[in-house]
C-alpha cells in the first residue's frame, strides 16, 4: 500500500470479504457480503405494553379532538380549584 494511498481506494482493497454473484442484469458482480447482525427479541410482556400504550392512542386523540372544539366554541371551562390542587401536588412531588 502506497503512504498517501487512502484505505477506501479500491486499487488497494484487500479481496477478503468479497464474494461474486449475480445481478439483475445476468452478469456477475463483485458484492460486499456483510457479517451476521445482532438479534433481538422482545418478550411478551414489551408486545402486550406496546399494544396497551397503541389502544390508547385513539382515546386519548378524541379528547383533544372533544377540548379543541369546545375551546374553539367557547364552552371549555377551567376548573380553577382543581388546576391549583394539581399545580401544588406537582411542585411538593419534585
Amino acid at each position: 500500500m502506497k503512504i498517501n494511498q487512502s484505505p477506501l481506494d479500491p486499487s488497494g482493497a484487500s479481496q477478503l470479504g468479497k464474494t461474486t454473484g449475480v445481478g439483475s442484469g445476468g452478469g456477475d458482480k463483485s458484492v460486499l457480503t456483510r457479517p451476521d447482525r445482532d438479534r433481538f427479541q422482545l418478550s411478551d410482556l414489551s408486545a402486550r405494553l406496546l399494544a396497551s400504550g397503541d389502544a390508547g392512542a385513539s382515546d386519548r386523540a378524541a379528547r383533544v379532538q372533544q377540548l379543541s372544539s369546545d375551546v374553539r366554541a367557547g364552552r371549555y371551562q377551567v376548573d380553577s380549584r382543581q388546576l391549583s390542587s394539581r399545580l401544588v401536588d406537582e411542585a411538593i412531588r419534585q
